[in-house]
């Protein structure tokens, strides 16, 4: 009867045996008042050590010579932490085998108690761990060399949830130099990307990421962003979509760089070609006008040169035969002719002067009515062209000489070339009125006819450069307007035209008074012109 419960019992313990010693781990059994002093190991830890089990029974001491030097007072302290408090044993650290190979274990262990509860063994069991120490240390040196990666790029890295309404999952600390915000405050706030983008690119900017999103491709765009100091940084934006296993949407990757100064070179080198482009314009525009000048200087000069030619050819070869009526007649023309020249010429380098800046009014009291008889009195208008003058005050009982401070050289160019202008371009016969009335702190000179007038899209455009009108027996070199409007403008006047009552064109120039404008500057007021 006996040898049953024997045979049982040596049964059980040899499949337990069987079961420990064929388990991939190590299992000890360790005296509770000295853990150092080994009851039982089985005989895996010869594979995992090199030492055998009966190694740890001779060698007291022999488990904590083994730890490695680095862990050796953590777990100390941690085995002399566990056998006061009874806690279960469970702690991760490398120990040095046999060979001298470095092995990482997991030890777990808990104190088997006897039936009135005292301790009296601790049973455990070592796993080799190492493997996945390795590749934990691998990893995290991967993630130490990605990190390191990621923030040694000109750019800001992050990863986002594929939720909106979270914040940030990572974004590289790039992103304070770059756009002025901690990392922190940029993972804390989902709204910030959006609220933070420059109104004009605003709506673009996100009709963009949505589209992309649906369409499931990569976001790229390029938009301003403003930074936390108010700055405006040019982003250039890529970012994908990651997905799991199954295909799922799980997290949005995305780089973004700044490309402030790329964007602000395609500014400049933009206004370098529009620059490029208006100077080849202009080029091409001085070019025709250039043309126009050479054939308008030209054509005016003809004229002259021939009659001057002409009556030169006369006068030598035919001095004795020409009666003395005749002679003077073609002396007059010859002067007449050299006046118009002179003229022309004049016009040509008063315009070169006014365009390089060099020409200044030089003030005086000036009698208006005065110069402007004079100047129409000895201009060469033709006869059929009856010239009628108007000046002075309205009212006749208070008629007087109209006295202002001008440039009386440049006033007389402007009354000489408009009367000559309304000459020119009206039919034989039409008559010519010149008036000059006082008016807001200077004078209005005006030239009228009762001619064709000039087109309402014209009259923008009639004071320009080398710009002739339409209609008339005569074309001229185009500058005798556009003198007019630079005279005017030189003592802080204005030409225009406008229709005239009755038909015809009323050509007008404002000339103020030099020394009321002077007065008027230093804080003198007065609104007489005479007195």
């Amino acid at each position: 009867m006996t040898e049953k419960p024997v045979g049982r019992t040596r049964e059980a313990e040899a499949k337990y045996r069987s079961l420990v010693e064929t388990i991939p781990a190590v299992v000890y059994i360790d005296d509770f008042d000295d853990s150092s002093v080994t009851i039982y190991m089985s005989p895996q830890v010869e594979t995992l050590l090199g030492y055998t089990p009966d190694e740890f029974f001779n060698a007291t001491g022999l488990w904590m010579d083994i730890v490695h030097p680095e862990d050796r007072e953590r777990i100390r302290a941690y085995d002399e932490h566990t056998d006061r408090t009874g806690d279960p044993w469970s702690v991760e650290y490398r120990m040095i085998a046999r060979d001298g190979r470095i092995v990482w274990v997991q030890d777990e262990a808990v104190i088997v108690r006897d039936e009135d509860g005292t301790p009296l063994c601790w049973q455990g069991v070592w796993t080799d761990v190492t493997g996945r120490k390795r590749a934990e240390e691998q990893l995290k040196g991967a993630e130490s060399r990605y990190r390191g990666l990621v923030e040694q790029l000109p750019g800001v890295i992050y990863l986002d949830p594929v939720d909106e309404s979270q914040g940030t999952i990572y974004v590289s600390p790039q992103v304070e130099e770059m756009l002025g915000f901690a990392p922190e405050e940029w993972a804390q706030n989902p709204e910030l990307w959006y609220e933070r983008l420059h109104p004009d690119d605003r709506l673009r900017a996100v009709q963009e990421w949505h589209q992309s999103r649906d369409a499931g491709g990569p976001f790229i765009s390029e938009y301003r962003f403003l930074a936390k100091d108010g700055r405006v940084v040019w982003v250039s934006e890529h970012a994908i979509i990651l997905r799991d296993d199954d295909g799922n949407p799980a997290v949005i990757q995305g780089v973004m760089l700044d490309v402030t100064d790329r964007k602000r070179a395609e500014e400049e080198l933009e206004h370098a070609w529009q620059r490029e482009r208006e100077a080849a314009a202009d080029l091409r525009a001085l070019d025709r006008m250039k043309n126009t000048l050479l054939h308008a200087v030209s054509h005016d000069l003809r004229g002259p040169i021939s009659a001057v030619l002409g009556a030169s050819i006369v006068l030598a070869r035919s001095e004795q035969d020409l009666a003395p009526e005749e002679r003077e007649q073609m002396i007059r023309g010859v002067g007449s002719s050299a006046r118009k020249m002179n003229r022309i010429v004049t016009d040509l380098l008063d315009f070169d002067r006014i365009d390089r800046g060099i020409l200044e009014p030089k003030c005086e009291p000036t009698d208006l009515c005065a110069l402007i008889n004079r100047v129409v009195a000895e201009l060469d208008v033709p006869e059929d062209t009856p010239v009628e003058i108007e000046a002075g005050f309205p009212d006749a009982e208070r008629a007087r000489p109209l006295v202002l401070s001008v440039d009386p050289a440049r006033a007389e160019r402007i009354v000489e070339n408009l009367v000559l202008n309304a000459a020119k371009h009206t039919p034989p016969g039409t008559p010519v009125w010149v008036r000059v009335l006082p008016e807001g702190g200077g004078v209005v000179i005006a030239v009228e006819d009762s001619g064709p007038g000039v087109p309402e899209e014209l009259r923008g455009s009639i004071f320009q450069p080398f710009r002739q009108g339409e209609g008339g027996s005569a074309r001229g070199s185009g500058i005798g307007l556009s003198l007019v409007a630079r005279f005017a403008e030189l003592h802080g006047g204005q030409a225009w035209v406008e229709p005239r009552s009755g038909g015809g064109a009323s050509f007008r120039v404002f000339l103020p008074d030099a020394e009321m404008r002077k007065r008027t500057r230093d804080g003198i007021t007065d609104t007489s012109l005479n007195e």
